[in-house]
């Protein structure tokens, strides 16, 4: 025998499942209720089955708003089920939190579907009106389950309660009076600003005809609004009026006031709103508030400094447009480019040059007035510049002998000796006599890769006065003295003066030469006798010293031993050292002669950084030869009697 599987007893406390693939589809249709303010209306559901299939169970939720509709009763959600079925009606939120929660049911045996399939209406609620105005029930959250358990697919409508206020004059507006501010948009200070021409829609709720009799303004710049449209009434059911609103700001900035829509409704005769709107304007900047321009008649070009004009870009900026003009004292001296009305964008700057005419000395001075309007040629301001000038004819000049850049060369000095020095007459070929044409100096320092070899010292800083040709006078003094073991040296001089912002510069050279001084014992060609010695025996040693008679530098010494016969040891080996300045070293030779006769060994030796490049010597050592003694004629006598005695003895022995 096939049962069909009882809906679960959990579905009273939880959701059901809902799927596209149901075996059976129910529909819940949510009614509608109308009445006063203060009063309470039922909302009634339908319920329809939309196949075959029983349906165990469902469950669906109704959501409102707290502040228009408060629930009264809502345990009548079930009010029509059949027997079989039971129904749980709860608020899942708490009291007031807005959500209505429906569960029908069928948990006992045996389990039938909700029939007929329309029972109109099968549940209800009730809701005090707090509010006018039309208020949505929204239908959601659906779940539901056949009798195999199977999903439910359930579909359902949206419910509405209209209130309204009976025998007066209901008030009612989109947007709602005290909400957030109605923006009516930005524009140039003194240009209008109209955002919508709906900035608040009117209503009539009630069932008299509505008067809106005044728009009264409060607040912060209520001269800055205007109401555009006149005082208007709506009969009862008439159309909703668009109340139009507008701004002229009149400063920059945030512009703020608050609109009343006095009427006659019962509900709210004296509604609020806040309005805003911005006012623009540009904001312009000067980068500076005064420039300083000197120069002389004699400038390649006339003196030039820039001023930059920017226009922040804050909320309430607006393009400007720009024009420079001159006042003042001398306005003709000076220049500003560009001259005309330039437009600075939002957010960015214009880089003006400011110049003074040269062509006459003097002290000049002008304005330069910087007036920015909005794009509409409105809200103008001024940022001021002030700018000096001061153009001489009485100047000095540098000139030198030997002349500016002229490489100061010492040719070649020994090292760690400074050099004579070299001087620098330096005059003043300038314009006029009085003391802005005299020349001073200093101070003066040596720079570049080997500055360290070179000295500078000025005799006389000046105030040179305007002449035509050098003194003779070593006004400034160069020496070189280049340290141990320099070559080429280079360095630049710089003079500071009065002349010239950057300083003049002399090259200066010099080279380097080694002060050491070769001398050895014995002396270049010489000879080192070691002696003489039996053969095989060693002879003491004899030293080749090397000395530096220089004050500064020291030399290498490496040398290479030709030993033919090898009886020859040296110490050190190989020979290779290097002489310091006042210093000396040796190299220490011994002699082991391997047969009498006469030995010699030959020494080279390449000198490195001296004032000679070789040196060369001999070493030698003599092996002594054997002496034979001599005797006189008793010795022979006694000689030969040992001979003869040395043969008769040989002789017995032998017959023997």
């Amino acid at each position: 025998m096939l049962y069909k599987k009882l809906l679960p007893a959990s579905i009273a406390g939880a959701a059901l499942l809902a799927s596209a693939s149901a075996f059976a589809d129910i529909s819940i249709t949510v009614g509608s209720a109308s009445g006063a303010v203060g009063g309470n209306v039922v909302v009634t559901y339908d319920y329809s089955a939309l196949d075959a299939d029983d349906v165990a169970g469902y469950q669906f939720d109704i959501t409102y708003d707290p502040a228009a509709l408060t629930p009264v009763d809502v345990s009548t959600c079930g009010n029509n089920i059949p027997a079989t079925h039971s129904a749980t009606c709860t608020e899942p939120g708490g009291a007031g939190s807005g959500i209505i929660r429906s569960l029908i049911a069928d948990l006992a045996f045996p389990i039938d579907e909700i029939t007929p399939f329309n029972i109109a209406p099968i549940g209800q609620w009730e809701f005090q009106i707090n509010q006018p105005g039309t208020h949505t029930l929204t239908f959601t959250n659906a779940s539901g389950s056949d009798l195999t358990g199977a999903p439910v697919a359930i579909t359902g409508s949206d419910g509405q309660i209209t209130g309204s206020i009976t025998g007066n004059a209901g008030y009612a507006s989109t947007p709602s009076s005290g909400g957030p501010a109605i923006n009516i948009g930005a524009a140039l200070v003194g240009e209008l600003a109209d955002a919508s021409a709906a900035d608040i829609t009117v209503s009539e709720i009630g069932d008299q005809t509505l008067e809106v009799t005044a728009f009264p303004l409060t607040g912060a710049n209520p001269g800055d609004f205007t109401v555009v449209t006149a005082p208007f009434t709506i009969a009862d059911g008439g159309a909703d009026v668009p109340v139009d609103l507008t701004c002229t700001p009149t400063a920059r900035g945030a512009r703020i006031a608050a609109v009343e829509v006095t009427n006659n409704s019962i509900n709210e005769p004296a509604p609020l709103y806040q309005v805003s709107c911005s006012g623009l304007t540009p904001d312009v900047t000067t980068s500076t508030a005064s420039i300083t321009l000197n120069g002389l008649t004699t400038d390649a070009a006339d003196p030039s400094d820039t001023v930059t004009v920017s226009n922040a870009g804050d909320a309430f900026s607006a393009p400007a447009d720009v024009t420079p003009t001159l006042g003042g004292a001398n306005p003709g001296t000076f220049t500003v480019t560009p001259a005309g009305t330039t437009t600075i964008a939002t957010g960015g700057n214009q880089v003006y040059t400011v110049s003074c005419d040269r062509t006459t000395a003097g002290n000049f001075s002008a304005t330069i007035d910087f007036d920015s309007t909005d794009a509409n040629g409105g809200n103008a301001d001024t940022d001021s510049v002030t700018v000096t000038c001061e153009i001489l004819d009485e100047f000095p000049t540098y000139t030198s002998d030997p002349a500016v850049g002229a490489t100061l060369a010492f040719g070649t000095v020994t090292n760690g000796v400074t050099s004579p020095p070299i001087a620098i007459d330096v005059y003043n070929t300038g314009n006029g006599s009085g003391t802005a044409s005299e020349l001073t100096i200093g101070p003066a320092n040596i720079t570049g890769p080997d500055a360290g070899a070179f000295a500078v010292t000025i005799n006389n800083t000046g105030p040179y006065p305007v002449v035509g040709s050098p003194d003779g006078g070593a006004d400034i003094e160069v020496t070189c003295t280049p340290p141990a073991a320099a070559g080429a040296l280079t360095a630049t001089l710089e003079v500071t003066n009065n002349d010239t912002a950057a300083p003049v510069t002399y090259p200066l050279t010099c080279s380097g030469q080694t002060d050491a001084v070769f001398g050895s014992s014995p002396a270049d060609g010489g000879t080192l006798n070691l002696g003489v010695v039996p053969p095989a025996t060693t002879t003491p040693a004899g030293d080749l010293v090397f000395s530096n008679a220089g004050a500064v530098d020291s030399y290498d010494v490496s040398c290479s031993v030709t030993d033919p016969d090898g009886v020859f040891t040296f110490t050190p080996d190989p020979i290779s050292f290097t002489v310091g300045a006042g210093a000396s070293e040796a190299a220490s030779f011994q002699c082991t002669p391997t047969a009498p006769g006469l030995f010699q060994a030959e020494v080279a030796c390449e000198i490195v950084g001296a004032d000679v490049a070789a040196a060369n010597f001999f070493v030698t050592c003599q092996g002594q030869p054997l002496v034979i003694p001599t005797m006189n004629r008793w010795g022979l006598l006694l000689m030969a009697l040992v001979l003869l005695a040395l043969g008769g003895l040989a002789g017995r022995r032998m017959m023997a």
